[in-house]
């Protein structure tokens, strides 16, 4: 999450997706998350800290999802700004996108 995040958003954010990928392991791996903010880091101990300065190179204001394929690309990117919860169902339909081949 950059820095225009709520924490609290961001950190249930994370909870729902990391459900997602859990109950989906045929497909996902693992999920990783990232802020700005250090409050963010004590609220989830799973959450990492970046430096304000390597998410402006991205330009990332609220929060983005990267999902990276196997090859290293980057198979899906989606944002807050697209819509209220839209990480969580995009996730699920590149999931079934995936799965059916």
């Amino acid at each position: 999450g950059g820095p225009d995040t709520d924490g609290s958003t961001f950190v249930e954010l994370y909870k729902e997706i990391s459900d997602l990928v859990e109950s989906e392991a045929e497909v996902f791996e693992a999920v990783f998350a990232f802020t700005t903010d250090p409050s963010v880091t004590a609220l989830n101990g799973k959450i990492g800290l970046l430096e304000s300065s390597t998410v402006d190179a991205f330009g990332v204001e609220g929060i983005v999802m990267l999902v990276v394929r196997p090859d290293g690309f980057i198979g899906l990117r989606a944002s807050d700004t697209d819509s209220g919860k839209v990480c969580p169902e995009m996730l699920s339909k590149y999931s079934s996108k995936i799965l059916q081949g």
